[in-house]
C-alpha cells in the first residue's frame, strides 16, 4: 500500500515577496540600526547593550555624526530593530538577530566594507575556544566562526572548522552570484 500525503510549498512569488519585504524592512532602518544588525548577525549569540557598544568601538565604526556608538544610541537603535522584527529579546541574555535577517545584514556589511572590521571585533570581544568544546554555546561559536571564514573566503579555516561541525551554517542567503563567483573553489562546493 502506498500512502500519499499532500505537501504544500510556498510559491516562488510568495518567496520573492517575502525576500523583498525583508530587504525593504532592512533598508528602512537607520544607519546605526543596520550597524547593530550587522554586529548581531556576525555574533549570532544573544548580545547585550554593553557588548554591542564594545564590539562597535573595537570595530572603529562611527555614526553619521562622526561619533563612536554610545549606550543611549545603542538603546534607541535596538528598540528600532526589535520593533522591525530584526532582533528578538532573549530573556536575561540580550537580543538575538532573527534568522531571516542574518544574510541581509552580512551582505550589507560586505557591501559597505565593514564586514572585516566587525568580524574581527566580534571575535576579539567574544572569543571562542580553539577546540569548540566544553562551552555551553560552542555550537553557536563554531557556526559563527565558520560563517566568518566563509565570507572571508578563507577555505583553509572553513575546512578546519568543518571538522568539528555536525552540519554547515546556512550561507549565501540571499544568493549573490558575484559573491559566489569570487569564492575559493573549495567554498563553492558548500
Amino acid at each position: 500500500t502506498i500512502t500519499w500525503c499532500a505537501v504544500s510549498f510556498p510559491s516562488r512569488r510568495k518567496i520573492m515577496t517575502s525576500s523583498t519585504q525583508l530587504a525593504n524592512t532592512y533598508s528602512k532602518l537607520t544607519q546605526t540600526a543596520q550597524h547593530l544588525a550587522q554586529i548581531a548577525a556576525l555574533s549570532l549569540q544573544p548580545i547585550g547593550k554593553s557588548t554591542v557598544v564594545k564590539v562597535s568601538t573595537t570595530s572603529k565604526w562611527r555614526q553619521e555624526s562622526g561619533r563612536l556608538l554610545t549606550a543611549p544610541d545603542s538603546t534607541e537603535a535596538t528598540q528600532e530593530l526589535i520593533k522591525a522584527g530584526v532582533l528578538k529579546t532573549e530573556s536575561g541574555l540580550g537580543n538575538r538577530i532573527s534568522q531571516a535577517f542574518i544574510g541581509l545584514a552580512i551582505h550589507d556589511a560586505l557591501r559597505t566594507e565593514t564586514f572585516e572590521a566587525i568580524a574581527t571585533a566580534v571575535q576579539k570581544v567574544r572569543p571562542s575556544s580553539p577546540t569548540y568544546y566544553w562551552t555551553s554555546d560552542s555550537s553557536v561559536l563554531l557556526e559563527r566562526d565558520m560563517r566568518i571564514a566563509f565570507y572571508r573566503n578563507d577555505a583553509a579555516t572553513f575546512t578546519r572548522l568543518a571538522q568539528h561541525a555536525d552540519s554547515y551554517p546556512l550561507v549565501m542567503d540571499p544568493y549573490d552570484v558575484e559573491l559566489f563567483n569570487n569564492l575559493h573553489p573549495a567554498l563553492q562546493a558548500f
